[in-house]
């Protein structure tokens, strides 16, 4: 197997199956931040690297890819990076999307969007169930005590909603990394964080989604109604339980009563 000639820490990858190959998008290495796509061959053990017309991606890792395979494009989202692709010089977080055209090997800007939040990378797979929006498990990277969060994403103006609770995720070392999955009979998201430790291991964990997921306005409802009812639960079966063991002493002592006049 050929190997490319350095090591790419959290970079995009895709198996185009229609030309048998594995395409690479950005990543870390050699102290810079790729903007390459590159493409091994499977037939030929060889990698090449891809050019594209359109709009340019600046240099980057962290970002995430989906893919449509309807109209056979790839859409890369986001990550850490600058134009140079120099880390000396610094970084910026990135919150743009682009198109991938692998027919028309054409790259279009689709959006970017000015992001007041808290800075937020994506997990490197991202899910498209259809062709308006996208699927992204994003987190502070920055954190070591870090959490996952499910986003979607409109594909046409970047319209988003942060969906469901979140996942915890050890974030120190930077071989660090999070999926995002999705199983169409089952129709679940599945997400594997795996951890790293000081001695070279790794924990791998994996955890289930239900769809189509809800949003955190939803889950408050929902977790506000679930105490709610567990409360007027409480306040009716407290009652009742009294109301028994009154009536249970009563019983008994009449029950005593009535034994100590047989006895007499």
């Amino acid at each position: 197997i050929e190997y490319l000639p350095m090591q790419l820490h959290h970079h995009d990858g895709y198996f185009d199956s229609k030309k048998n190959r594995y395409i690479v998008f950005g990543g870390f290495g050699n102290q810079r931040y790729n903007k390459e796509f590159l493409s091994y061959n499977i037939n030929k053990n060889r990698w090449d690297t891809l050019f594209f017309s359109g709009d340019k991606i600046i240099p980057r890792y962290f970002s995430g890819m989906a893919n449509w395979k309807e109209n056979n494009r790839l859409y890369i989202f986001g990550g850490m990076g600058n134009e140079s692709g120099d880390h000396t010089i610094g970084r910026s977080y990135l919150y743009d999307l682009h198109e991938i055209d692998l027919d028309e090997m054409e790259i279009k800007k689709l959006w970017n969007l000015s992001w007041k939040q808290e800075n937020i990378v994506p997990a490197r797979n991202m899910i498209m169930l259809n062709d308006s929006s996208f699927y992204a498990l994003c987190y502070p990277e920055h954190k070591p005590m870090s959490y996952l969060q499910l986003y979607q994403f409109s594909i046409k103006d970047g319209y988003f909603r942060i969906l469901g609770d979140s996942i915890p995720i050890i974030s120190e070392k930077i071989p660090t990394n999070a999926n995002l999955y999705y199983n169409i009979q089952l129709k679940e998201f599945y997400c594997t964080a795996q951890e790293f430790q000081d001695d070279g291991s790794s924990i791998t964990r994996l955890y289930s989604l239900s769809a189509p997921p809800i949003s955190q306005a939803e889950l408050a409802i929902y977790n506000s109604s679930t105490k709610s009812t567990i409360n007027w639960f409480w306040l009716l079966i407290i009652p009742a339980l009294f109301s028994i063991y009154i009536f249970y002493r009563k019983n008994k002592k009449k029950n005593t009563d009535i034994q100590n006049e047989v006895s007499v």
